[in-house]
């Protein structure tokens, strides 16, 4: 029976030893800044424009401090993710919410179909009834493009 073959043992050369630690190093420096609260801003290749922060730590009504991302999405064919967003009013097809960064606040009016799906916070389904004023979600849905507030056709509210 032939032997196998045996392949050559692996020898890192310096510029895979390099490129490796300039990695790590850029790695390191994104990951310092996000834990410090900085933002970013990027265009991915379906130009989509993404603006993202860390909040400080907010209370939630049980009076613990939770932790919150804020996100607003646009994509160029009106798909909208709006993520950490605070409910400020609920009523029967509609909510106001708003996503803030500092002293810029975004207000936006939210409605609510027969086809929009919610999603509790365990992970069940859910209904409009589950939202309450203060609650912090995650919508999304599709612009409406001719209000000049900025309207969101919710397709999903997640608590």
């Amino acid at each position: 029976m032939p032997r196998a073959a045996r392949l050559p043992a692996f020898a890192p050369s310096r510029r895979m030893l390099l490129l490796a630690g300039i990695s790590c190093a850029i790695a390191g420096a994104f990951l310092i800044a996000a834990l410090h609260g900085h933002s970013f801003q990027t265009t991915n290749a379906a130009n989509e424009v993404r603006a993202s922060a860390a909040l400080p730590a907010q209370t939630n009504s049980a009076g613990s401090d939770v932790q919150s991302m804020r996100q607003v999405t646009i994509a160029n064919d009106g798909l909208v993710l709006l993520q950490g967003a605070r409910v400020d009013s609920v009523s029967n097809n509609a909510m106001k919410v708003d996503t803030a960064w500092g002293s810029t606040d975004l207000q936006w009016s939210v409605v609510i179909e027969s086809g929009t799906h919610f999603i509790r916070a365990d992970g069940a389904s859910g209904s409009l009834d589950d939202i309450r004023t203060g609650d912090t979600i995650t919508v999304t849905g599709t612009l409406d493009q001719q209000l000049a507030q900025p309207t969101l056709d919710a397709q999903y509210v997640r608590e």
